[in-house]
């Protein structure tokens, strides 16, 4: 039956067209529509080309437009996307097209290739819902169990590998990951939430004493045998036994200063406050302590301690007195 078009026409909320039939299973025998393209015509079709599109879902309004009273809108099409075309091949990749018919000439339309990979101008998620950590009012906000933080969120990406990757090429004024934040309440202000657990997502246990909490790292390629070389790290970490309403982890500045050594902390601030710099500390120009000057009749003159002290890798004495007085007035 060749038919040059066909219209239906139809009032309701039904479907008009309707294509039924049974599934044998994914990848399998189920209903469908076919759209075919080729190259030719009819009577002599022409093996399809890299670059064809191979047909368009269109959906169209009414306007009354001279010719075509309903115009254009929207589209789903797909586009060949195969070198390797050739007699009797039984596949042909392809790229998926959707946009509106505004975005075939601006070029803002999403694509998803032959690989799975999507693309898009730009993404923006509305989440209609205002979900927020419900709390128990009765708890103070920083106690874990005052706050339930399992509520939706716009988006959620479950995987075993690298979760996203930004790739930023001859522009860098502008920053490659930006969190805006607005309220008018000075105590509101965007963060961001590193979480860590053992056991499994649908059965998540307690961590331990020496757990990794979460790492940033700095890396870059060093040489033109190797893709990329590891730098530095900022790490957080357990650094004693977690309890109920207690979570303690020290930050710790990692990095190696030989090739291929393994990494030592350098500098690192325990959970109870403590800023140790396993190296020394260098100063370089001048040592501003911000000291503040004691009266002398603060001060026990009688009695000194002394404690030692690496000035620029020369050990110094310090001289201590005690004070007279719990509180004075400087000069």
């Amino acid at each position: 039956m060749n038919l040059e078009e066909i219209i239906i026409k139809y009032n309701g909320h039904g479907s008009p067209l309707t294509v039924q039939g049974p599934t044998t299973g994914f990848k399998k025998s189920q209903p469908s529509i076919k759209i075919a393209s080729c190259r030719g015509d009819f009577d002599n079709p022409q093996i399809i080309q890299n670059g064809d599109q191979i047909g368009v879902l269109k959906f169209t309004a009414y306007t009354g437009a001279t010719g075509e009273a309903f115009v254009n809108s929207s589209f789903i099409s797909a586009v060949v996307n195969d070198e390797n075309i050739f007699p009797g091949k039984e596949q042909i990749d392809s790229t998926l097209m959707l946009g509106s018919i505004k975005s075939i000439y601006d070029g803002n339309y999403v694509t998803i290739d032959p690989n799975g990979v999507l693309s898009a101008p730009k993404i923006i998620i509305n989440f209609n819902k205002n979900s927020v950590a419900e709390r128990d009012t009765t708890k103070d906000w920083w106690h874990a169990g005052g706050t339930n933080f399992d509520y939706e969120v716009p988006l959620t990406i479950n995987t075993t590998s690298t979760g996203i990757k930004i790739n930023q090429q001859g522009n860098f004024k502008q920053p490659a990951l930006t969190f805006n934040s607005y309220d008018n309440n000075a105590y509101k202000a965007g963060w961001t939430s590193y979480n860590r657990f053992r056991g499994t997502q649908e059965n998540p246990l307690p961590c331990k004493n020496g757990d990794f909490v979460y790492a940033f790292d700095w890396m870059g390629k060093s040489c033109e045998e190797d893709s990329w070389e590891w730098g530095m790290a900022q790490t957080a970490i357990l650094d004693k036994d977690p309890a109920p309403g207690y979570f303690p982890v020290s930050m710790n500045w990692v990095t190696r200063t030989t090739p291929f050594s393994k990494p030592e902390v350098r500098i690192k601030i325990s959970s109870d406050g403590v800023l140790t710099a396993y190296q020394g500390v260098v100063v370089e120009n001048k040592l501003d302590l911000n000291l503040q000057e004691i009266p002398e009749d603060c001060i026990d003159q009688t009695k000194v301690r002394y404690f030692k002290v690496n000035l620029n890798g020369v050990e110094c004495a310090i001289a201590v007195h005690p004070l007279i007085q719990d509180e004075f007035q400087p000069l």
